[in-house]
């Protein structure tokens, strides 16, 4: 996909949607994952809708300069849960966004979203293909990013972004890769000589070690029995992930 010369209201689409999304953000605005020109709204609550008031809320800042990139991004997911309400209050600013401001929405379906809000947008599809199995990077980032924001969002959200429609075998493996990631913390915090699951890793474990305090097993598997309980009775992903890191974490 050729990223030059798009306008400043874009729509991605598609299954690949939230990793194209991110990747031309990061063209525009290096570190974008931590950056403070780069918001990010996502649904809220238990029906995960758009909320008026964040939806206001973005409107207001993109009226208000760069913190200190040359332009702001704001990013609009899961933008096929938005209410009319919501999505009435951005078609003015959409159809002539500030100058140095863009707007991107991310969504698996277009016609999910209120047209005349579609109609605003440069229409990006990006089919992909999810994987069936998950990438230990992207799990490190997950599990390297769930103490700050807005990384740790970003972080949920492309785990979400991973997994297959409806497929538990998927979630099991997630749950068990969590589990070998603190195996892993507590083998080199005892000093043990025993392979560990995330070799390739070994120095993202250490620097995880030198700035959390480990929590023990029995709190983990609490936590994550929390967690895939959740999952079961289809709660959101990102939501569950999130409620697991705070539980052992804080």
């Amino acid at each position: 996909m050729d990223f030059i010369n798009l306008p400043s209201t874009l729509l991605f689409l598609g299954e690949g949607a939230h990793k194209a999304a991110f990747e031309y953000i990061e063209r525009q605005i290096p570190s974008s994952t931590t950056h403070p020109d780069v918001h990010v709204c996502f649904p809220e609550g238990k029906g995960g809708s758009h909320s008026i008031e964040s939806v206001g809320l973005c409107i207001q800042e993109m009226f208000l300069p760069p913190f200190s990139a040359q332009k702001k991004i704001f990013v609009f997911e899961e933008a096929h849960q938005m209410s009319s309400i919501c999505a009435n209050a951005l078609l003015k600013v959409c159809e002539e966004p500030p100058a140095d401001t863009l707007i991107i929405f991310i969504a698996r379906d277009d016609k999910l979203m209120l047209p005349t809000l579609v109609a605003r947008c440069r229409r990006l599809v990006f089919p992909g293909k999810r994987n069936a199995s998950i990438e230990h990077k992207h799990l490190v980032t997950l599990f390297t990013s769930c103490y700050r924001e807005p990384a740790a969002s970003f972080a949920y959200a492309e785990i979400e972004s991973l997994q297959p429609e409806s497929d538990m075998q998927w979630l099991d493996m997630l749950w068990e890769e969590i589990l070998f990631w603190y195996r892993d913390l507590h083998i080199l915090a005892l000093g043990v000589e025993v392979p560990l699951h995330y070799a390739a890793y070994k120095a993202e474990l250490m620097q995880e070690l030198s700035r959390i305090k480990l929590p023990s097993f029995e709190r983990i598997f609490s936590a994550l029995s929390r967690c895939r309980t959740a999952a079961q009775r289809h709660t959101k992903l990102r939501t569950c992930l999130r409620a697991f890191f705070t539980d052992i974490n804080f």
